[in-house]
C-alpha cells in the first residue's frame, strides 16, 4: 500500500500531501478543542460559578486551564533538572570520595 502511495506522486510530492493531511487533521482537532471550551464555558462557569459573569470576564476564563497546565509544566521541568544536578553532585562527590579511600589504601 505505501508503495502504491509513492507511486501515485511525483518525487518529492508525497511528503506535500502527507503534510496536507496532517494540517487538516490538525485543524478539525483545533477547532474541536474551541469549541469544547466554549460549551464548557457558556454551560459550566456562566451557569453555575459566576452567573452574573459579562461577556468580557468569560472571555478569559478558557485560558485558565492553559496557564496552569503551562505552571504544571515548567514546575516538573524544574524539579526534573534539580533532580538531575542533585544526582551528578553526589555522584561526583562520592566518586572522589571513593578515590581518595582505594588511594589510601596501602
Amino acid at each position: 500500500m505505501l508503495a502504491d502511495f509513492r507511486d501515485a506522486f511525483a518525487p518529492g510530492q508525497d511528503g506535500d500531501v502527507i503534510a496536507a493531511l496532517l494540517g487538516a487533521i490538525v485543524s478539525s482537532l483545533a477547532a474541536v478543542l474551541n469549541a469544547a471550551s466554549t460549551l464548557l464555558t457558556m454551560d459550566v462557569y456562566q451557569r453555575y460559578i459566576d452567573p452574573k459573569a459579562t461577556k468580557t470576564s468569560i472571555l478569559g476564563v478558557p485560558n485558565y486551564p492553559m496557564i496552569l497546565k503551562e505552571v504544571e509544566q515548567r514546575f516538573a521541568q524544574f524539579w526534573e533538572q534539580f533532580d538531575r544536578n542533585i544526582e551528578h553532585y553526589y555522584r561526583g562527590r562520592f566518586d572522589r570520595a571513593y578515590r581518595d579511600k582505594m588511594e589510601d589504601k596501602p
